[in-house]
């Protein structure tokens, strides 16, 4: 979170982020956090989303998925998140 402020503080207008972040149930462990809809929201702040796409994890590759396909999981039996958001936004 802190780094998102510094990368919202120094992004000029239109300027643009593209990032992957673990996405489904929200929740913190020791080495990640998982944002669910809501928090992957308060993330980006400011900052107006021109695409989000979501990808499930199935036997090691990344497929496409809804949405709410992905906000439904949790983590895999390795303890990895089973599913990421990619988010293209803009400052405006």
């Amino acid at each position: 979170r802190q780094a998102m402020r510094s990368i919202r503080r120094v992004l000029k207008p239109g300027g643009r982020l593209l990032m992957t972040v673990p996405f489904g149930r929200g929740r913190v462990t020791e080495w990640f956090r998982v944002y669910d809809s809501r928090s992957l929201e308060e993330l980006l702040g400011p900052l107006k989303p021109l695409r989000q796409d979501f990808f499930l994890e199935k036997k090691g590759h990344w497929i496409p998925s809804a949405r709410e396909e992905a906000a439904m999981m949790d983590l895999t039996d390795r303890g990895r998140p089973a599913a990421v958001a990619l988010v293209e936004a803009v400052k405006q």
